[in-house]
């Protein structure tokens, strides 16, 4: 059944393209995450235990209708674990550039990105190698059924969104009346000072509903998130993101469930090095703690990512690198992994 829904999506994007291909400016891309993964550990799968396997499939066709209409789709192929694999629409929306009207203005209209998740994907810059903090911690679905309102500051100075979303998420389906809002902004502040001008700071607002059907206004999913970037001179990049929420989903429910988490990562890179080794090297740090119960003990995982990674060429990205996972009292689970970006 799966083999035929993917045969499905694929012939729908080879439709769409041949179609457009004759009326605009239309163009493929895609990347492929490939990983191989060591267990160094007797948790999981036991010590020695080790596979080559892809986390992450994506094919997107984006195309120009006009100065002011483009259209992207974009198809997900997962890794279910084993040999199985699934295939989702991650993305299916139209922006309408708005600037004759509201300057600096697009409004956005379909299967679209959470905007937080998103641009949190290109501060971190490794999704390959992995989630960002609320993707990883599932506190917000990446990409949702919606409309935007996207704002860009003059001379780049950040952007922000409201945007009005379903809720499920691009997996799920609508089961009650409630609509969510978000909006979020990102802010750079030194754009004037250019050793600094990469530096950042963003908020992130989401006042969502439950899932379920059958719930009231009483049943929420609320979040926040910040992020503060330090970088200096393409050499030095030290970035933080906090998130906290709010979820009451059950109609049952008298109390909030409340979770937090911190995400703390940077990287150095040698931009000043005569040798083209190392300036295409950076060196990478990650530190996640994830709370899935504020109002319960022991509740902590760490997770500790520490590598080095190469773009060999253009598209192609290799990052050796020890991954932690711990959980509060519990063993850790320690694994050496290779994460490959395949771009095109």
């Amino acid at each position: 059944m799966k083999s035929k829904l993917i045969l499905g999506v694929l012939l729908v994007l080879v439709a769409f393209y041949n179609t457009l291909a004759y009326s605009a400016a239309t163009k493929v891309s895609g990347e492929i995450y490939a990983f191989y993964a060591n267990d160094l550990t007797q948790n999981g799968h036991g010590k020695g235990y080790n596979k080559f396997d892809l986390s992450r499939v994506y094919i997107t066709l984006k195309s120009t209708l006009s100065k002011e209409v483009s259209v992207r789709v974009t198809a997900d192929v997962a890794n279910m674990g084993g040999d199985a694999r699934d295939i989702y629409l991650k993305y299916a929306y139209l922006d309408w550039n708005i600037e004759k009207v509201i300057p600096y203005s697009t409004i956005r209209f379909g299967l679209q990105q959470t905007g937080w998740i998103d641009y949190m994907n290109k501060v971190w810059g490794r999704r390959y190698v992995a989630k960002t903090l609320m993707d990883e911690y599932k506190a917000l679905s990446s990409a949702d059924y919606g409309v935007s309102y996207i704002v860009k500051f003059p001379k780049g100075y950040g952007h922000g969104s409201i945007q009005l979303l379903q809720g499920p998420g691009y997996k799920g389906s609508e089961e009650n009346r409630y609509k969510d809002i978000s909006a979020f902004v990102f802010f750079r502040p030194l754009m004037q000072v250019p050793d600094l001008a990469a530096s950042m700071v963003g908020g992130y607002y989401y006042k969502g509903f439950s899932d379920k059907p059958d719930i009231t206004s009483e049943n929420k999913k609320d979040r926040v998130a910040a992020l503060g970037s330090l970088a200096y001179g393409g050499i030095l990049r030290i970035c933080g993101e906090y998130f906290m929420s709010w979820d009451r989903t059950d109609p049952k429910d008298t109390e909030d469930l409340k979770k937090d988490g911190i995400s703390l990562y940077g990287d150095i890179r040698f931009p000043m090095a005569k040798s083209t080794f190392l300036k295409k090297m950076a060196l990478v740090g990650r530190y996640d703690l994830y709370d899935k119960d504020k109002d319960k003990e022991e509740n902590e995982k760490e997770y500790v990512i520490a590598g080095v990674e190469w773009q060999i060429v253009e598209g192609f990205n290799l990052m050796p690198n020890f991954q932690r996972e711990k959980m509060k009292n519990e063993d850790a689970q320690d694994a050496f992994v290779v994460n490959a970006l395949f771009a095109f």
